[in-house]
């Protein structure tokens, strides 16, 4: 249930401890994992809106409140805006790249600004789970 070997063999492949790996039963396990394992009640999740229809359904079965930032004109993540939305309750940001539903990528130069703007104490969660989508070099490496 721990997975050991396949945490052991991707912290080997990642050069990190195994300890920085979670495993899951796909996105939405890890991402319940991490928002119940981070948050109570009360606190924060931000969020892009729209976007993943199960960061809202986590964030409240965890006890914590949603925070829906409002996508950009080009239907992406606006990051001053979540930046902007983020209190002393905040704990998890979950940025989707590429958005889903919108398929909008975060570039690598505004995902590198973003989290030096950011707390060291909230966790970012970056959710590649649509990368497959993407055009190759549009968004993080």
């Amino acid at each position: 249930m721990a997975a050991v070997d396949l945490r052991e063999r991707i912290a080997a492949h990642l050069a990190v401890t195994t300890e920085e790996v979670a495993v899951g039963p796909g996105s939405v396990g890890v991402l319940q994992q991490i928002i119940t394992g981070l948050c109570d009640a009360g606190d924060e999740v931000v969020f892009a809106w729209r976007s993943f229809e199960a960061y809202p359904i986590l964030v409240e079965l965890a006890g914590a409140r949603p925070v829906r930032v409002p996508l950009d004109a080009a239907e992406g993540h606006d990051l001053d805006a979540m930046a902007a939305a983020v209190t002393e309750r905040t704990r998890v940001i979950l940025l989707c790249t590429p958005n889903n539903p919108t398929g909008v990528p975060i570039s690598h130069r505004r995902l590198e600004a973003f989290l030096q703007s950011v707390r060291s104490d909230i966790l970012v969660v970056i959710d590649e789970a649509y990368v497959e989508y993407a055009d190759a070099g549009s968004g993080p490496d």
